[in-house]
């Protein structure tokens, strides 16, 4: 494949490094980008870290300090440099490393959703809508009518504080008579 010794240059290995902190579009550790960068390509590690610490020098890439880690993330220099430069990098390797980035953050995501809200019904009365969405699927919904704003806005709170046990509560005494 001769696109696989492109990945020896170091602006090929730079604009790669770019192109996946873009995608990633949020702080990531060095760990979880070298992982990611290294595990589509034929990249060196040494030479992919030597280009990031080099792209931090030309300040396309900002380092800050995260929780326990150190995070990078794209500049928007370092964004103009990429979308310049980007389609010096083969198709086939965006593309490997567009569906890399993407199933990261799709794993990233919460397996559980809890969704809360109200609205004010024309007579006046407060309806708090409450549900839980697992993996997509809805697995919970709860809508109650309370009289005051008040009411419907510790109503909300509770339940996004109290949702599981809610629901564990809810099906139990639904269900225990059914055999």
């Amino acid at each position: 494949m001769p696109y696989l010794k492109l990945q020896k240059e170091f602006p090929i290995i730079k604009l790669i490094i770019l192109f996946v902190l873009k995608n990633y579009n949020k702080p990531i550790t060095n760990h979880l980008l070298s992982e990611l960068t290294l595990k589509e390509t034929d990249i060196d590690y040494f030479n992919m870290q030597k280009c990031l610490y080099e792209l931090l020098g030309e300040n396309w890439v900002r380092l800050f300090k995260g929780d326990p880690n150190n995070l990078y993330e794209i500049t928007d220099e370092g964004k103009k440099v990429l979308e310049y430069f980007k389609t010096k990098v083969p198709f086939i390797i965006r593309d490997k490393l567009f569906f890399a980035v993407n199933a990261q953050l799709k794993s990233e995501e919460p397996q559980s959703k809890i969704i809360s809200d109200f609205d004010v019904s024309e007579n006046g009365q407060f309806n708090v809508y409450l549900k839980i969405i697992e993996k997509d699927d809805l697995l919970f919904e709860l809508n109650i009518n309370v009289g005051s704003r008040e009411l419907a806005l510790k109503t909300k709170e509770y339940f996004e504080n109290n949702a599981m046990e809610i629901y564990l509560n809810t099906t139990q005494n639904v269900m225990k008579d059914i055999k």
